[in-house]
Formats: structure tokens, C-alpha cells, sequence
């Protein structure tokens, strides 16, 4: 705040234990943090709960996924690239 710049926390994760350090992690997010950025919709209902935290503070911001790399093969051609019978049983 003293070099009034806004102030930016980003959370990926759920702390419940120990306690004292959630509630102070929760105190410092709220009272400092112009927004609070988390990646789940999950961890920005738990981060919400706290009475520290500011109506309208929380943001979620999903991870970024590029799905041409993640690209599903054949199973056919797994096979044949691992050398896997098209009978044997694969888990």
C-alpha cells in the first residue's frame, strides 16, 4: 500500500491445518490483497468462508490448459507403437 500498487494474491491449494497458520494466512489475504486469485472454483468457496475476506475479493482464474498438445491417440495405434497385442488387456 505504501507504494500503491495493487496487491495480487494467488492460491492453489485448501490450508485447514494447523488452524492458527490458515487464520492468519486468511487475516493477511484479507486485509492486504486488493484480489485474491485462486485456480478452482473449490478453493474460492473455502477462501470465502473466512471472515477475513472481502465481498467481491476472491476471483477465480482457471489454469490454462493447451488441448492441442493433450491430443487423445487411437488405441490402435498405442498398441502398435508399444507393440501391445490387439487382444492382451491393458489397464
Amino acid at each position: 500500500r505504501k507504494v500503491k500498487l495493487p496487491l495480487i494474491w494467488h492460491v492453489h491449494e485448501i490450508i485447514v491445518k494447523p488452524k492458527a497458520i490458515s487464520d492468519f494466512i486468511n487475516f493477511l489475504m484479507g486485509r492486504y490483497a486488493d484480489k485474491i486469485v485462486t485456480v478452482s472454483q473449490a478453493v474460492a468457496s473455502h477462501v470465502k468462508q473466512s471472515p477475513f475476506i472481502k465481498e467481491g475479493q476472491v476471483q477465480v482464474i482457471y489454469n490454462g490448459v493447451d488441448n492441442a498438445i493433450y491430443h487423445p491417440m487411437q488405441s490402435s495405434a498405442v498398441r502398435e507403437k508399444f507393440g501391445i497385442p490387439e487382444d492382451a488387456l491393458v489397464i
